[in-house]
């Protein structure tokens, strides 16, 4: 940035200008900083927003894929969630590309994803580079087909418990930075507690409802007189507890020594 003064003798002609040279590259970076960091604000914040707005695992992790483009020049998203007690892992992933699309809600045995043994060995942000995978799980082949040749997979993490990865492939090999993986990782953090906040409500909402059934059950027991009405209320406190293929009830009868 050029400034000219000029300089007057007394009677106030101009006898020249004094020139002076600033360096205004600092200060352009640094309003460039605030506007981005006020930028990824509103994105958490409609992130956020979102996520309350949902109390299902996949609405939630929809919430944060559709929106993640706008926090940093990213290629293509993903979410696995692990599910160990089945050895399952499910697939969501960003609604960007069709294909991509369709690996939406997809349902992997846990050893073909290849970050889950990484991530539970080391629980931090972890590269994969897909050139040096001799098997690759269908989002990999994906990424690999539309010419991504590495990703990132950060670990969704609640307590010590890894329960999925956040998986990021930059619009280009140069494209991310320290900062672009920073923001990444405290999504990732976001992310893990608001699918354990899901998580909690739902156990609390089925505890309710079976407190409430046994609630019924032992009123069913102690007032109802009708054999037939009694196997009919705990017929239904049974089928909305447990939802079970066969309900039967059978009566023992001391004459016939039989049920």
């Amino acid at each position: 940035e050029v400034n000219l003064m000029g300089k007057k003798n007394d009677s106030g002609e101009i006898l020249g200008f004094e020139a002076s040279v600033q360096n205004v590259n600092n200060r352009i970076h640094a309003e460039e900083r605030q506007r981005n960091y006020a930028n990824r604000l509103e994105v958490q914040r409609d992130i956020g927003k979102a996520i309350l707005g949902s109390q299902e695992p996949s609405g939630i992790i929809q919430a944060t894929l559709g929106r993640i483009h706008r926090l940093f020049p990213c290629n293509l998203a993903s979410v696995v969630l692990y599910d160990e007690t089945n050895a399952l892992a499910t697939l969501y992933t960003s609604p960007s590309h069709n294909g991509y699309s369709a690996l939406n809600g997809k349902q992997l045995p846990l050893n073909e994803i290849s970050t889950h043994a990484l991530l539970k060995s080391k629980a931090e942000i972890t590269h994969i580079d897909l050139s040096a995978q001799s098997a690759r799980s269908p989002l990999e082949r994906y990424l690999s087909d539309h010419g991504c040749d590495s990703y990132y997979s950060l670990p969704l993490i609640v307590g010590e418990r890894l329960i999925g990865s956040l998986n990021i492939s930059f619009e280009s090999a140069n494209a991310h930075s320290r900062e672009y993986l920073e923001i990444a990782s405290d999504l990732a953090d976001s992310l893990a507690l608001a699918l354990q906040n899901t998580t909690l409500l739902k156990e609390s909402q089925q505890q309710a409802l079976e407190l409430s059934g046994l609630y019924e059950t032992a009123l069913a027991i102690t007032t109802e007189l009708d054999p037939d009405s009694l196997l009919n209320r705990l017929y239904l406190q049974v089928t909305t507890l447990m939802n079970p293929d066969v309900f039967m009830v059978a009566l023992y009868e001391p004459e016939n020594l039989g049920l």
